[in-house]
């Protein structure tokens, strides 16, 4: 399947140009990881629009404000008590989750 800007700017109207540009280029790419039929695309869409922010968002927010949240969002990963080292602390929770 081969991705169109028309067909991006109807599911993402405010998209970022250079997440455009990438997605119409990324045939390549798409084909390598095995996104090369009309379902892996619209799963693999699904995914990006809605960690993007409908392709707008460029960085994760990793500030997060209570160790109680840390600990829903990564909860094999982090204790109550270990997720007050992390709050507010951006930084160091990526490097913790992502490394």
């Amino acid at each position: 399947m081969t991705l169109t800007e028309a067909i991006l700017r109807r599911l993402a109207p405010r998209a970022r140009d250079d997440y455009i540009a990438a997605l119409v280029t990324g045939s390549p790419t798409f084909e390598e990881f095995g996104i090369n039929t009309p379902n892996r695309m619209a799963a693999f869409l699904a995914t990006a629009l809605h960690e993007t922010g409908g392709l707008t968002i460029v960085r994760e927010n990793m500030n997060y404000t209570t160790a109680a949240r840390i600990h829903a969002v990564w909860p094999s990963r982090f204790s109550l008590a270990r997720a007050k080292a992390f709050v507010r602390n951006p930084e160091a929770l990526a490097e913790e989750v992502y490394g």
